[in-house]
């Protein structure tokens, strides 16, 4: 078994505090295996300032905001604090702090060890706890890395070599991207469409495609000609078709009809048949006779005689029979039928001419380009139809008796080419006027063509992409599997610091609260029945509740300290008075977790190493008596003695104050009278312990 290191500890101070001229230490050395420290001193011999000096190595980033004169000895204008290590006999470690007013304090930590100093005082309860409210920071970042470091080197380069690769095909999309756009830009088509803005990256990447019937080809075509539609845009309305077979009805009615036939003699016949080409000729005449009072003859103007008379009375009677009024019905439809004949003529060309229209100005619309309106084959059977039937009347005149005439069946295919025609009207209504619509808005046309282009060029996008979106697919997730391959490892080989500060502090609390206070991990404020305090906690805890809040919070943020679990092993606690204002059964509590520090730090492999400095004589003691202090010593004035195995009575050094005083070897100062308070009362609970007015003793 190898014999313990022995280790020589050496102080020298002056210039910091009350640490100058008499007061100033140097040269004091003590040996001791151990780096478990106690300094006991009265008030105002200065070991707060050493405290002070430790704690400037925790500000190193703050240095250059402090001025050395707030921890300069009154009217010096330099100081110095040394505290150095030998381990067996060779130099081991060494901090050192300059001091030149004016200036910031320069800081050494080094030798063959450096030290991770972490320092509880008076600053660091103000500077951390009251100044705050109570508010404590759990702002805490980063990590602590375990011992058991597992190498990802590997994992990380094959990472990165991933990401490369993928920026590249990145890249190559987003120039494809690029491409893309400019080819929709040439076209003239507006980059502020939502159909343009989703050609990018994001939506190529989920890889679906839009559905379109026609290619980008096709519909850059469709474009291209609806920018060109002619200013002046024909009238394209369909006509609605005015025939009907109601004069086809009346020749029915007529030929089938057997009329009587007027009976004269064969002088009076020739005379009649010669007048029938000329009926309404001569019907007109008689009605002029009829209606004007005279004897002239209204056909030749001369005086009517008797013979002219004969042919009045002639014409009159025939006119008035029934053949003639059925030759002149004959005549009436015949003549009704060149009507219908010359109307359907003059629908057919109309509609002709509609149908040069449309397929003139459909090639401008995209979704009429493959659209046609009828195109009626049954052009002139209508008119034959008419002209038969014209025929059959002529025949009929000739012989009104006769009604062998049947043109049902002759009806029957009108009234069927009809219905077709009209069953193309209906069609064609609703795409001219669709058509007419379209060219008439031919700014919405462009707008639904222009979208369609932009999906149909996203689509086509993502054909070219193709290789480069799946090759990102499986890199996305290898480099996911990655990615989680290294935090697990990493994972298990640091831990949290936050997540560290916040079990040891809610530990800390319970151990001297119990459940009295805990702590509210969200807001990382302290909280009593169950209620978080925040800025009240000021007005809640006593003083001596404050001093245990701040002291186990200092120990719990001793993990912010370290990067590494090798870290803890150069810890070194510096703790001026820590149980300040505490009542005298905390004192003890204070003390074993002192005792007990590797219990909280059980990443320290070696033994904790700590400096305790104490004004008070009871808590000296317990330190003493229990050998959590291994190296023992008293400041005193311009001296650092080594305390043997004798205890600290309670009195003896403000009895030593007052003697000073009563010799006239010192001048009273603002301690006196606490001194001899101290030193009755501890006499008074000696003689008369159950006296509780030291007045009246």
């Amino acid at each position: 078994m190898s014999e313990k290191p022995s280790f020589n500890y050496s102080f020298s101070i002056d210039g910091f505090g009350p640490h100058y001229d008499s007061n100033r230490i140097s040269g004091h050395q003590f040996t001791n295996p151990s780096m478990n420290i106690a300094i006991y001193a009265e008030n105002g011999k200065g070991k707060t300032f050493i405290s002070r000096a430790f704690a400037l190595d925790e500000k190193k980033d703050e240095l250059s905001l402090l001025d050395s004169s707030n921890l300069l000895s009154i009217g010096k204008t330099n100081g110095e604090f040394s505290f150095e290590i030998k381990k067996d006999g060779m130099p081991f470690h060494k901090y050192l702090v300059s001091l030149n007013k004016g200036n910031t304090p320069t800081v050494s930590n080094g030798g063959n060890k450096r030290f991770i100093y972490h320092v509880f005082n008076s600053d660091y309860v103000e500077n951390n706890i009251i100044s705050k409210d109570f508010s404590l920071d759990g702002n805490i970042d980063g990590y602590i890395i375990g011992k058991i470091n597992i190498d990802v080197s590997n994992d990380k380069e094959a990472l990165n070599n991933k990401e490369t690769e993928q920026k590249d095909e990145v890249s190559k999309i987003e120039e494809q991207i690029d491409s893309a756009k400019k080819d929709l830009k040439k076209q003239g088509i507006n980059s502020s469409l939502t159909e343009y803005k989703n050609i990018n990256y994001a939506n190529l990447l989920q890889n679906n495609k839009i559905k379109l019937s026609e290619s980008y080809e096709t519909l850059s075509e469709q474009y291209t000609k609806l920018k060109s539609i002619p200013d002046e845009i024909p009238d394209l309305t369909v006509v609605k078709p005015q025939i009907d077979n109601k004069t086809l009805l009346d020749a029915q009615n007529i030929l089938s009809t057997k009329y009587d036939i007027a009976h004269f003699d064969d002088e009076a016949m020739q005379i009649i048949n010669s007048v029938k080409s000329q009926r309404d000729f001569y019907e007109k005449g008689l009605e002029i006779y009829k209606t004007q009072n005279t004897k002239e003859c209204p056909f030749c103007h001369k005086d009517i005689d008797h013979e002219s008379m004969y042919y009045l009375d002639l014409y009159r009677e025939y006119f008035a029979q029934a053949e003639a009024q059925a030759i002149a019905d004959i005549d009436k439809v015949i003549s009704a039928l060149d009507s219908l004949i010359t109307d359907i003529g003059n629908y057919y060309n109309r509609h002709e001419k509609l149908i040069n229209n449309y397929n003139r100005f459909k090639k401008f619309i995209p979704e009429h380009a493959e659209k046609n309106i009828s195109e009626l084959s049954h052009k002139g059977k209508l008119a034959k139809l008419c002209e038969e039937v014209k025929d059959l009347l002529s025949s009929k005149r000739d012989n009104l008796q006769s009604t062998e005439f049947d043109i049902s069946k002759k009806i029957s295919d009108f009234d069927q080419l009809l219905n077709e025609i009209n069953l193309a009207f209906d069609n064609d209504i609703v795409l001219v006027n669709k058509l007419q619509s379209n060219l008439n808005n031919s700014n919405n046309s462009r707008l639904a063509l222009v979208r369609k282009i932009c999906k149909a060029r996203f689509n086509l996008l993502l054909d070219e992409c193709q290789s480069s979106i799946l090759k990102i697919s499986d890199l996305s997730k290898d480099i996911n599997n990655l990615s989680e391959s290294i935090k697990d490892k990493e994972s298990k080989a640091k831990t949290s610091k936050k997540d560290i500060v916040t079990n040891d502090f809610k530990q800390l609390l319970n151990y001297f609260f119990h459940d009295k206070y805990s702590l509210d991990e969200d807001t990382f404020g302290i909280t009593f029945l169950n209620e978080t305090l925040n800025e009240r906690a000021k007005h809640v805890l006593s003083d001596g509740e404050k001093s245990i809040v701040a002291f186990c919070y200092y120990l719990a943020t001793t993990h912010i300290l370290v990067n590494n679990e090798e870290d803890y092993n150069d810890l070194f606690f510096i703790m001026d008075d820590p149980i300040s204002n505490m009542d005298f059964k905390y004192v003890y509590v204070v003390a074993d977790i002192i005792r007990g520090l590797k219990n909280y730090f059980p990443q320290i492999t070696g033994h904790t190493r700590y400096l305790v400095l104490t004004h008070n004589s009871e808590f000296m003691s317990i330190l003493c008596r229990n050998k959590i202090a291994k190296l023992k010593l008293h400041l005193k004035k311009g001296q650092l003695v080594k305390l043997k195995e004798e205890l600290l009575m309670p009195y003896e050094h403000h009895l030593e104050d007052i003697v000073r005083v009563a010799n006239e070897d010192n001048p009273p100062t603002h301690t006196t009278p606490n001194s001899i308070r101290q030193v009755i009362e501890t006499i008074m609970n000696f003689e008369i312990p159950r006296e509780s007015s030291s007045e009246k003793y």
